[in-house]
């Protein structure tokens, strides 16, 4: 999913004018709202799932692990074209305000009912942090 090359036109843009504190601004405020479209879309699927089934918390290649390079493997599964969202050579989706995920559903799927997913996510240096994360993996071992 996408909130398209919009944002993405005038960050650019403001970069070429020189406004670099306003670009950046602009830029964190589409990333914000993709990750909400994100969050939307997942509560979305746990309202709508069929009776008895659950809905897992949402993955993303790139975070906790899981090489982005694997994104080449989702869209073999679910092509992007048709919401307008391509791959480049790096496995980066194009327009760039774009989030692909997965999530299980089940009777029996695991779900984590959890405040943000910065407290489930154990990139402890991670500049978008907004909730500290309560343990580090090395911690859980």
């Amino acid at each position: 999913m996408t909130i398209g090359d919009g944002i993405e036109q005038r960050v650019r843009q403001l970069f070429d004018a020189r406004e670099f504190p306003l670009a950046a601004m602009l830029d964190s405020v589409g990333s914000a709202a993709v990750e909400c479209l994100a969050e939307w879309v997942n509560d979305l699927l746990c309202k709508i799932a069929l009776p008895d089934l659950k809905v897992t918390n949402r993955i993303s290649p790139g975070y906790t692990g899981w090489d982005v390079t694997e994104q080449h493997a989702l869209f073999r599964l679910c092509p992007g074209e048709p919401a307008g969202i391509g791959l480049n050579d790096r496995a980066l989706m194009i327009p760039l305000k774009s989030i692909s995920f997965l999530v299980g559903i089940g009777p029996r799927a695991n779900v984590d009912h959890y405040f943000t997913q910065c407290r489930r996510c154990w990139m402890k240096e991670c500049g978008y942090r907004r909730a500290p994360a309560p343990a580090t993996v090395s911690s859980l071992s």
